[in-house]
C-alpha cells in the first residue's frame, strides 16, 4: 500500500496519491473507486478546476498519502475533535497541489462495523456537517472564485454540487441510522441548513437543495427503470443554472425594492418640507 502510493508520487512528481479501496460494513463487502484509472491530473494555476478534481474521489484521507512538503508549507492539518475533518483537508490539499496521482489498484482494506463513532448520529454530527459546508463555501469564495478571469459561473455550478452532495448525504445517514428521535434530528438538520443559507448569504440554498434531491432521485430512478441517463443529468444541469439565475434576479428585485423605498422617503419629505412652508 505505501510502496506503490509513494512510488506513484515519486515517478510522476504528484503532491498526492490515490489508490481503491474495499468496505468491509459489518462482514459485507463493497468495492469503491473501481473506475480509477493510471492517470496523473494537474491542478490548474488558476484553481478553477480544483472542485472539479476534488469531486472525483472521496475525501476521506484512508486511501491516500500526501507529500508531506505540501500540508507542512501551507498548514494543511485536521482539526481535533470533529466529526468529517476530512472533507475540508481534502479540498485544501487538492488546492494547494500541482499534480494529483491515481492508480486502478486497490491497496486499501476499510473494515467498519454499526454502532462505531462514525456510524452513529448526534447533534454534534449535525453540527459539524454543517460547520465543514460552511468553510467550504467560504474557502472557494475567498480562494477561487476571487482568482481575476475565473469563470465564475462554472465554479459556482460546481461549488454548488459539491455542497449539495455533503448536504444530501447528512440526510441518507439520518435515513439509515437507526436513531430513536429520527424526527427530531432531521427538523434540526433541516433548521440548521436554512441557518447555513443565511450566514453563506445564499437564501436561495434550501430551495436548490429542494429540486437537488428531486432530480438526484429522478437519475436514480433512471438508473434502476434504464431510462436515458443523460438526459436526467441535463434536466439537474439545467436546474441548477435556473437557480444561479434566480438569484441574479431576486438581487435586482432587491435593489429595486431599495429604491422604490428611498424614493418614498424623499418624497415623504419633499410633503413635510412644503407643508412647512
Amino acid at each position: 500500500f505505501v510502496e506503490l502510493l509513494y512510488q506513484a508520487i515519486r515517478k510522476d512528481h504528484s503532491d498526492v496519491a490515490i489508490c481503491s479501496y474495499m468496505s468491509d460494513i459489518d462482514g459485507v463487502i463493497n468495492k469503491y473507486e473501481t473506475n480509477f484509472l493510471d492517470e496523473k491530473y494537474d491542478v490548474y494555476d488558476n484553481k478553477a478546476n480544483v472542485l472539479e478534481i476534488a469531486m472525483r474521489f472521496n475525501p476521506s484521507c484512508t486511501n491516500k498519502i500526501f507529500k508531506k512538503s505540501l500540508l507542512i508549507n501551507n498548514n494543511i492539518f485536521q482539526p481535533e475533535g470533529c466529526y468529517y475533518e476530512d472533507v475540508i483537508f481534502w479540498l485544501k490539499a487538492v488546492y494547494y497541489s500541482k499534480y494529483i496521482k491515481s492508480i486502478p489498484d486497490r491497496l486499501y482494506y476499510y473494515k467498519q462495523r454499526s454502532g462505531s463513532v462514525m456510524r452513529t448520529l448526534t447533534y454534534k454530527h449535525i453540527d459539524d456537517r454543517v460547520s465543514f459546508i460552511l468553510q467550504i463555501y467560504s474557502f472557494v469564495k475567498n480562494k477561487i472564485l476571487s482568482i481575476p478571469n475565473n469563470d465564475s459561473q462554472k465554479i459556482m455550478e460546481d461549488l454548488l454540487v459539491f455542497i449539495m452532495r455533503h448536504i444530501r448525504y447528512g440526510h441518507k445517514l439520518i435515513d439509515e441510522t437507526d436513531i430513536e428521535n429520527k424526527e427530531t434530528i432531521t427538523r434540526y438538520y433541516d433548521n440548521e441548513i436554512i441557518k447555513l443559507a443565511g450566514k453563506a448569504n445564499w437564501p436561495l440554498l434550501p430551495f436548490t437543495y429542494k429540486y437537488y434531491r428531486r432530480n438526484e432521485d429522478l437519475t436514480r430512478q433512471a438508473a434502476i427503470n434504464g431510462d436515458n441517463l443523460l438526459e436526467c443529468r441535463e434536466q439537474l444541469s439545467n436546474m441548477i443554472l435556473l437557480c444561479n439565475s434566480n438569484k441574479r434576479k431576486n438581487r435586482i428585485y432587491v435593489l429595486i425594492l431599495l429604491t422604490l423605498v428611498l424614493v418614498c422617503f424623499f418624497l415623504i419629505g419633499v410633503v413635510i418640507f412644503l407643508s412647512l412652508q
